[in-house]
């Protein structure tokens, strides 16, 4: 898990969410579970367009004979 992360809980009664605060460096094999017992999946973010500041043209390699 990264810092900066969110989970929720699936259980439609429960709707908890947690923030990861601390930067887990151990291999993680499943999603973290609530205090209720129901697993937490990540919340969705909507990815975001970003344009190039620059765009530098290709070099090619031209080969000779």
């Amino acid at each position: 898990m990264k810092k900066g992360q969110r989970f929720h809980c699936q259980n439609p009664t429960c709707s908890c969410e947690v923030q990861v605060m601390k930067e887990s460096h151990g291999h993680i094999v499943s999603n973290p579970h609530c205090g209720c017992g129901a697993e937490m999946k990540k919340v969705y973010v909507k990815p975001v367009a970003r344009t190039r500041l620059s765009i530098e043209p290709e070099t090619t390699n031209k080969l000779s004979y």
